[in-house]
Parts: C-alpha cells; sequence; structure tokens
C-alpha cells in the first residue's frame, strides 16, 4: 500500500533523502549535491511516499518568503516511476502550499539547452503539474548545467490524481 506522510524528524529525513538520490545516478550523480540535500533536507519541510514500511520517494520545501515556496528537490526509486507516485508527492506538497498561504511554488532543474534525456522527462513532469519556464541561470550551478527555473501559480490549482498501478 502506497501511502504519503510528512516527516519531521530530521535524521529519518536525511536517510531517506541519501537513500532515494544515491539510487538516482541519472539525475543526482554529483556526491557533493547529494550530500548538500542530504544536510538541506535535516531542517525543510518534508513528505515521504512509502510502499508498506519501505521509503519510495520523498519532496522537501524551502520556503523564500510568505507567497512564495520552491519545490527544493525530489527524488522517487525508479522502480516506483510512472505511475503517479510523484503526481500523489506533489499534490501532497501544492496542498501545504496553499493551506500554509503561498501563492506561487517554483522549481529549479535542468535546462533543455544541456540536452540530456533523463531531465527532458524531468521537465515534462513539472509541465504537467502545471509549472512553465521562467527563466534560465546559465552559471547558478556551472557553465555545463544551466538551471532553468519554472513557476506555477497556485490558484488554479487541481490536487486529483490517481496512482496507475494495481500492484501500489
Amino acid at each position: 500500500m502506497i501511502e504519503i506522510k510528512e516527516i519531521t524528524e530530521a535524521g529519518l529525513k536525511m536517510e531517506i533523502t541519501g537513500k532515494v538520490l544515491h539510487a538516482l545516478p541519472d539525475w543526482f550523480g554529483n556526491e557533493n549535491a547529494i550530500q548538500n540535500y542530504i544536510k538541506m533536507n535535516a531542517d525543510l519541510p518534508f513528505w515521504s511516499v512509502f510502499d508498506k514500511s519501505s521509503a519510495v520517494g520523498f519532496l522537501s520545501l524551502k520556503p523564500h518568503n510568505p507567497l512564495h515556496a520552491e519545490l527544493c528537490v525530489m527524488g522517487i526509486m525508479p522502480e516506483y516511476h510512472r505511475i503517479s507516485i510523484g503526481r500523489g508527492l506533489f499534490n501532497t506538497f501544492q496542498n501545504y502550499c496553499i493551506n500554509n498561504g503561498y501563492k506561487y511554488v517554483s522549481v529549479k532543474t535542468l535546462d533543455s539547452s544541456r540536452n540530456y534525456e533523463p531531465f527532458a522527462k524531468t521537465r515534462e513532469f513539472y509541465k504537467a503539474m502545471g509549472f512553465l519556464p521562467f527563466e534560465v541561470h546559465k552559471t547558478l550551478w556551472d557553465a555545463e548545467n544551466p538551471c532553468l527555473i519554472m513557476i506555477k501559480d497556485l490558484k488554479d490549482a487541481d490536487n486529483s490524481y490517481k496512482c496507475r498501478s494495481d500492484k501500489h
């Protein structure tokens, strides 16, 4: 059974972040970046997806100001891709943002000018969640990894989803 839970214990957030990001080398192949996310997530609002008692994904929120929050980092174990678990996790994040007065959310991802297939799928996911491209920072991360910032206005948020897998 798939269940999404808010996690408040710092150690558990760090453990889940490390487990999931290390399972996603096509997206998170830089060990320094992984360690930074692990440390950062200890202090951020955080939700995890569980299949029975095993964490199979997570999402963290980085507040910027009373109107804007960022989807800081999100990861789903590869065997759980494409069955709407990410959509359910995103909708939990979105509901939290709406209920806490945020009007806008953003996310950073690799820009399409760096032609890399795994992130093409990531951008399509964010577009399906209602995000729009906002601006590109060519050196925010480094010259080989241009950062696309995408934004979403929460006033027209749709929070419906269904998990598409009978086994989950």
